[in-house]
């Protein structure tokens, strides 16, 4: 099963299309697409059923898949190279940091670059659901997304981590 954010609402995709849920399912669940991880596992019995007809759509169309989450931790110098390619000694444990929702663009978003020391990288991202405080939480996605960072911020004192990663 694959879901997304086309133009903010949520998505099926399968058959090479996309199939608007809440249109599909008469309302039973919300277009937004945020609002589905609540109701997970009676979405995915619902979504199960390969409901409605897919439709074709365009990249340009795709939004972040989790557009509002609740919490959003990055993990960095989390493997030698990465560690040495920032200057820094490979800590016992991966650096953990805030990521802001602000920082989500669309699949064919343009990112402007506020100095010319922005490197970008690659990271993988996952989000789950944790019903009823159970753990460990459901994994319920995966997707990949670029992350410009301004060096010359990020590495000046204080080390800002959080506020120079966008």
């Amino acid at each position: 099963m694959r879901i997304g954010n086309l133009d903010g609402r949520l998505t099926l995709f399968r058959d090479g299309g996309a199939v608007d849920v809440a249109e599909a399912s008469g309302e039973l669940f919300s277009a937004d697409p945020q609002a589905v991880y609540r109701r997970w596992d009676e979405f995915r019995r619902w979504a199960a059923q390969n409901p409605g007809t897919p439709q074709p759509y365009s990249l340009d169309q795709l939004g972040p898949p989790a557009p509002r989450p609740e919490q959003v931790f990055g993990i960095g110098a989390n493997y030698r190279a990465h560690a040495a390619e920032g200057g820094l000694e490979v800590p016992e444990w991966p650096m953990v940091f805030t990521k802001y929702v602000s920082s989500f663009a669309s699949a064919t978003g343009v990112i402007t670059l506020p100095t010319d020391t922005v490197d970008w990288e690659v990271e993988l991202v996952v989000w789950w659901v944790a019903q009823r405080f159970t753990c460990p939480p459901n994994t319920v996605g995966a997707t990949s997304r670029g992350s410009p960072s301004d060096r010359t911020s990020q590495n000046a004192p204080p080390n800002c981590w959080d506020n120079c990663r966008k």
